[in-house]
């Protein structure tokens, strides 16, 4: 189980919901903290966590899912990364992802390439390609 980092006394985790782009933000991260105690150096500290989670590939632990045998081991894979525009590669383990998963980079291109540039009113793409390959529980740093 040592294969995450333990959470300091100063971070909490939190869940912030990508499942709905369009009412799920990182400004999310700040209705955690009340209103008029908020720093600038903690609001950069927080956009900071924030992107770094984003550029995180979830990695599970898993021999088996859904009926699919995962012993041979983790398989690359390829996650749109929003802040870059690009397809990135990870190596995925089975476990806890999200549609933000693809078998090939020109699958991946295909689906989400350019997404970061439309309106989603515009785009026709679906909204996986905002997805934080990460999806899920996020360390967001609190003051306590």
């Amino acid at each position: 189980m040592g294969e995450h980092p333990k959470p300091s006394s100063l971070y909490r985790r939190i869940n912030v919901n990508r499942a709905d782009v369009m009412s799920s933000t990182p400004l999310d991260l700040f209705k955690v903290k009340a209103a008029g105690q908020g720093r600038r150096s903690h609001m950069d500290s927080v956009w900071k966590w924030d992107f770094w989670c984003q550029l995180q590939p979830k990695f599970g632990n898993c021999t088996k899912r859904h009926g699919t045998d995962f012993r041979s081991g983790p398989r690359q894979s390829f996650y749109y990364d929003a802040q870059l525009d690009a397809c990135l590669s990870f190596m995925y383990n089975g476990c806890d992802g999200n549609k933000n998963n693809f078998a090939s980079l020109v699958e991946c291109e295909r689906h989400c390439k350019g997404a970061t540039y439309m309106t989603l009113k515009e785009s026709t793409r679906t909204t996986f390609c905002g997805l934080q390959p990460n999806a899920g529980l996020c360390l967001a740093l609190i003051d306590r």
